[in-house]
Formats: structure tokens, C-alpha cells, sequence
């Protein structure tokens, strides 16, 4: 369960970030999408600069994952 509030908060942050910009986001309004108190996404993030971080380094991973399954080019 602790997993999965996890992702769900990334989930749902991602698509936070990408309609309102870095700016607009608020850790407030994420949670009531989420839906959880603000104090559960600070037990998983410190601050909105933690998350985006987060959300970078996922995203990172994933590019990486799907560029090693790519055939190699001669």
C-alpha cells in the first residue's frame, strides 16, 4: 500500500506539473487529487523541489530502459 501511494502521488504529480507549470503547483492541491492529507506527500517528498526531482529521476530510469532495449545501430 505504502508503494502504491507512492506512485499514485508521482502519477498524479506528473500530470500536475505538465497542465500548471512548476509555479502554479501546489503540494495542497495535489493532495486533494490524490486524495490524502498534505502531511502523507511530506512523509514521501520534502517540498514540491523533492518531487520534481523524483519525477525527473523515474522518468531518467524509464528513457534509459527503453534506449537498452533498442537494437543496437551498425
Amino acid at each position: 500500500m505504502k508503494q502504491d501511494t507512492r506512485q499514485l502521488i508521482l502519477i498524479k504529480a506528473s500530470h500536475n506539473f505538465a497542465l500548471n507549470g512548476y509555479e502554479a503547483f501546489s503540494i495542497r492541491t495535489l493532495a486533494k487529487e490524490v486524495p490524502v492529507v498534505p502531511s502523507v506527500i511530506y512523509h514521501y517528498f520534502s517540498d514540491k523541489d523533492d518531487l520534481l526531482k523524483e519525477m525527473y529521476l523515474n522518468l531518467n530510469k524509464e528513457l534509459g530502459e527503453k534506449r537498452a532495449a533498442l537494437p543496437e545501430l551498425n
